[in-house]
């Protein structure tokens, strides 16, 4: 028997849920990207916010798995590939090129942004994603 967990109603502002119960916030954060990289949102991506979360997807992964390790979409690239960051419908519709180059420029910028103490997450990066989700 497997048992699914899911948070049905979207709070109107995800800082104020992540102030509040930041678990809450954490798992909200996971089923919203599963749900974009899924495709359970329906086929009318807009490319650009696509991008942005796969940026911020790809930044938090490697944020967590390599705290002190530069991002490189070269890296990435080898270490994990692309897949698992992108609903696979977006691949075949936007040249490679493209979304690389789009991809390396976000994940520079997602590098700049200021620290957020213990936690490699920045709580700035959930709520940007939040914020994109809702663009959707």
């Amino acid at each position: 028997m497997k048992c699914l967990f899911r948070i049905c109603f979207f709070p109107k502002d995800p800082a104020d849920l992540l102030r509040r119960d930041p678990a809450a916030f954490e798992y909200l954060y996971i089923q919203s990207r599963n749900d974009v990289i899924k495709e359970r949102f329906g086929m009318d991506w807009k490319s650009d916010v696509t991008l942005r979360l796969a940026a911020l997807h790809i930044y938090i992964t490697v944020s967590s798995a390599r705290p002190n390790q530069k991002i490189s979409l070269k890296n990435v690239e080898k270490e994990w590939g692309l897949e698992p960051f992108l609903p696979l419908t977006l691949l075949p519709t936007i040249k490679e090129k493209n979304v690389c180059k789009t991809l390396s420029q976000l994940l520079k910028t997602y590098q700049h942004l200021p620290p957020s103490g213990n936690k490699v997450i920045c709580p700035l990066c959930h709520t940007m994603t939040f914020r994109s989700v809702n663009i959707l």
